[in-house]
């Protein structure tokens, strides 16, 4: 039974992690945002949505 428990748990923690509920979470939480790396650019994750990061410069922020 707990066997069964722990696999639950665990794919409800892989779909809220897959789909942003848990950045848009944790932003809530704190009051700030959450980074993020998808395809080589960072971004911000907000309660209301993501944005990519910037450089005073105008250019995107990468990562990896």
């Amino acid at each position: 039974m707990q066997m069964r428990t722990l696999a639950a748990g665990l794919c409800v923690m892989l779909v809220m992690a897959g789909c942003g509920r848990l950045d848009r979470w944790f932003a809530g939480v704190t009051g700030g945002a959450s980074e993020s790396c998808m395809r080589g650019v960072l971004y911000y994750q907000f309660t209301s949505g993501a944005a990519p990061a910037y450089k005073p410069d105008g250019t995107l922020i990468t990562c990896s």
